[in-house]
């Protein structure tokens, strides 16, 4: 069982989070910004990612809801020339709170890392974690049916009315 560790500070720009960068990472981050490290079990450090290579998705164009996806690219060559990247998939979970997640799941394949992340902030903002709201739905739907009433009124006016 080899063990490794990702530091992830998601929501800080690691250059002003040298002190929760690991000991093994700290002289790195001074050279290279990166928003994601990986530390070995032989104490070695790699960075994942820049700050510059990332993206910005949604999880399921068609469950927006669903959650977001961030991915980080352009991180240090690894065997084979490849660069090191990192997806960090933000499900949406009202339950999950806002700290450390309870659970979450790291799939390494060659110098690809994928973590799955239940999280509140992979929710809408509007709270709608079901996939929708009816607020939205509401307005439009007034305002078509305003849009009808002055096209009728009108059309009465003009033919009846003259």
């Amino acid at each position: 069982f080899v063990q490794e560790v990702l530091f992830l500070p998601v929501c800080v720009l690691t250059r002003f989070a040298n002190l929760q960068i690991p000991m093994q990472c700290q002289q790195l981050a001074k050279a290279v910004h990166s928003p994601a490290y990986q530390v070995t079990s032989t104490q070695d450090c790699f960075w994942l990612g820049t700050l510059k290579g990332m993206e910005w998705e949604l999880i399921d164009r068609q469950t927006p809801a669903a959650g977001v996806e961030l991915y980080y690219f352009d991180g240090e060559p690894c065997e084979g020339g490849k660069a090191r990247d990192i997806r960090i998939q933000f499900f949406c979970d009202p339950n999950a709170g806002v700290g450390n997640p309870a659970d979450y799941y790291v799939v390494e394949d060659s110098c690809h890392y994928s973590i799955t992340w239940p999280s509140v902030h992979g929710c809408p903002a509007d709270g709608t974690a079901a996939g929708g709201s009816w607020g939205w739905g509401w307005i439009t739907f007034f305002i078509m049916i305003a849009a009808l009433y002055l096209m009728v009124g009108c059309t009465y006016n003009v033919t009846r009315l003259g």
